[in-house]
This record gives C-alpha cells, sequence and structure tokens, in this order.
C-alpha cells in the first residue's frame, strides 16, 4: 500500500475549517480494531483504574494506543502517516512539549509510550517518537506526586 498523501485541496480544506474527515479510511482494520479495544478494556478490568465501567464517570486507560502490538502498529499505516506528514512534515512528533508529557502524570503513567509502542518502533516511527521520549525524564516523580494527591488516576 503506497503511502498517502493529501491533495492541494485537503490541504486548503484543512488550513480553511480545521479538519479533514476520511470515512472508510481504515475500514479494512476496523474489525480487528474493535477486538483489540475490547481486549484492552477487559485487560484492564472493564473500566477505570481496574474497575468495571459502571457508566456514571469516564473510564480511561492511557497511552491506550500503546496497549498492544495490533494498535501500537496503526501509526505506521501509510494512510495515517500519510495524512501526519502531509499535514506535518516528514519528521512530525506525536508529542512535543515537556509540560503536555507533565500532563500524563494526572493518569498516573510514567512513560509517554507503553510497551507495545516501543517494542514494535520500527526506525521510521522511531523518528516520531523521539522527542517526547526525551522529555519525559520527570513524569515518574510527577507521577509520584500526582498520586499523593489524587485517590484514583484522572478519567480525562
Amino acid at each position: 500500500m503506497s503511502k498517502l498523501q493529501l491533495t492541494t485541496q485537503q490541504l486548503a480544506f484543512m488550513d480553511t475549517f480545521g479538519y479533514l474527515a476520511f470515512p472508510g479510511l481504515l475500514s479494512d482494520r476496523i474489525e480487528r480494531m474493535l477486538e483489540e479495544f475490547e481486549n484492552v478494556f477487559m485487560a484492564h478490568g472493564g473500566g477505570h483504574n481496574g474497575r468495571p465501567h459502571d457508566g456514571t464517570a469516564r473510564s480511561s486507560i492511557l497511552p491506550f494506543v500503546d496497549q498492544t502490538d495490533y494498535l501500537a502498529s496503526l501509526i505506521d499505516d501509510p494512510r495515517i502517516d500519510g495524512i501526519f506528514s502531509s499535514l506535518l512534515g516528514e519528521d512530525y512528533n506525536y508529542l512535543v512539549l515537556r509540560n503536555e508529557v507533565a500532563a500524563f502524570a494526572r493518569f498516573w503513567v510514567d512513560s509517554v509510550y507503553g510497551d507495545a509502542m516501543l517494542r514494535t518502533a520500527n526506525p521510521a516511527r522511531l523518528v516520531h517518537l523521539q522527542q517526547p521520549l526525551a522529555q519525559q525524564d520527570h513524569l515518574a516523580e510527577e507521577v509520584r506526586k500526582a498520586k499523593l494527591t489524587m485517590k484514583e488516576p484522572a478519567r480525562w
């Protein structure tokens, strides 16, 4: 599959309206994505902080896409990579600022990326992961402080 490149018209639409829609973009992968999503939720107790989702508040698992090899690999799909590259340039980063990395502390995660994201990363993906990884040296301490003031991780 070749890398998707946004057209001049799509880029102009994005500049004008601030969004793009890609109906059916990953339709060939949606069944597996849903299966993986459900598996991640069940592996974490079915909801937030190891407890079943009860419908009274949001449930949050972060970093979610990093929980399985398959979900982590979606970033490498030429359609997704092509959209990001077209909008942000070939050297785009998924996360960029030290303060943005620190925001992960409220979810009690001490790495911006999960094991599957890092373990399955090829050299092309690593280009996009390097800057956030270099900015997370303070995250473990921020998580420690958050746990002192919060009774459970944030729900988003």
